[in-house]
């Protein structure tokens, strides 16, 4: 579990939509704890870095975007997408001896799939994945919601079989094939039946035709890539911890790209991934009640039934985890 504020595991987290940080501009984030600025320059690249000016703590959330930099307003001091202070007003010339040594807290960042990206951590351990089995994707809008809980809760759900049948109409057929490929990974392949019980289940079940084999992997317990290995759409799920018990999902729906894209295959794509991004949030909205205000532990688990969430937890915990503090002091040392 969280040992501390601002500790969580080093993976990407998504943090905003491409669509919604606009050139020369920033917005500030609430996030692990925290407040975070991001902005984006003249050249379109992307800075995530702390709100508060490292010289005399002035909030930098309304800070002008100057020289593809965030200047800040009361000394006009400019920090580049890193953090490092790049120009002081006040200074007869820009000694760099000075200016490396006042810098803001920065954190790596991508865009990619329509999504702003952090890691959390000082340098990324792995790439953004795709789905498994998938070369290539086209990818569709973007959506997100929030959830009253903690941020790895939809992972810990993966791995839940018993809430598969009791939640979701979902019969898991077989044993599933668990697998680790790093420190960082842990996937889940399995093949299920739809129970029919809803108007949803039954739709389903046409588009299945049968039973269907789902393959996930989780990253970081931040990410999950899944793809339905029948249809060969999927989607990424990301979730962005705010604070203890609330979190905010980003779903990307996706599909394996065609051989030949055309113009008609890429409208047909378009819409129905639209509705694939639709499908995926009615399933996952079925887990937003019970999981309301949950404080997950690995509680009095049953063998045999809960052998893939105790495979969860064990993995869950031994993620390496990072916390803004502890990197402060060993910069300062």
């Amino acid at each position: 579990m969280n040992k501390e504020v601002g500790s969580y595991p080093q993976s990407w987290y998504p943090i905003l939509r491409s669509k919604e940080l606009k050139k020369n501009k920033s917005r500030v984030i609430k996030a692990f704890d925290k407040e975070l600025l991001i902005f984006r320059d003249a050249n379109e690249q992307v800075g995530i870095v702390g709100r508060y000016c490292c010289h005399m703590g002035v909030d930098l959330g309304n800070a002008p975007v100057v020289n593809n930099c965030i200047q800040c307003p009361l000394h006009g001091w400019q920090f580049d997408r890193k953090g490092n202070c790049l120009h002081i007003p006040s200074l007869k010339s820009n000694d760099k001896n000075i200016l490396k040594k006042r810098s803001l807290n920065s954190f790596p960042c991508q865009e990619k799939y329509g999504v702003i990206w952090i890691y959390w951590g000082k340098k990324p351990a792995y790439d953004i994945p795709l789905p498994p089995d998938m070369d290539a994707i086209t990818v569709g809008p973007c959506s997100h919601f929030s959830l009253t809980t903690e941020f790895h809760m939809p992972c810990l759900n993966t791995f839940d079989l018993q809430h598969f049948h009791h939640v979701h109409h979902r019969k898991i057929i077989g044993i599933p094939d668990i697998s680790q490929e790093n420190l960082y990974h842990m996937g889940i392949k399995m093949e299920v039946e739809v129970i029919p019980l809803t108007l949803f289940d039954r739709l389903m079940k046409r588009l299945f035709h049968g039973n269907a084999t789902i393959s996930i992997d989780c990253w970081g317990a931040s990410l999950l890539l899944m793809n339905n290995n029948k249809t060969n759409y999927g989607a990424i799920i990301g979730s962005l911890p705010i604070e203890k018990y609330k979190c905010l999902m980003f779903i990307i729906p996706v599909k394996k790209q065609s051989a030949q894209q055309t113009q008609m295959t890429q409208i047909m794509d378009n819409i129905c991934l639209k509705i694939a991004e639709k499908m995926v949030r009615s399933f996952l909205s079925m887990d937003e009640i019970p999981m309301r205000g949950m404080k997950p532990f690995s509680g009095c688990l049953v063998n045999e039934l809960d052998d893939a969430a105790a495979n969860y937890w064990r993995y869950f915990n031994s993620l390496p985890r990072f916390s803004v503090i502890h990197s402060a002091q060993k910069k300062d040392e």
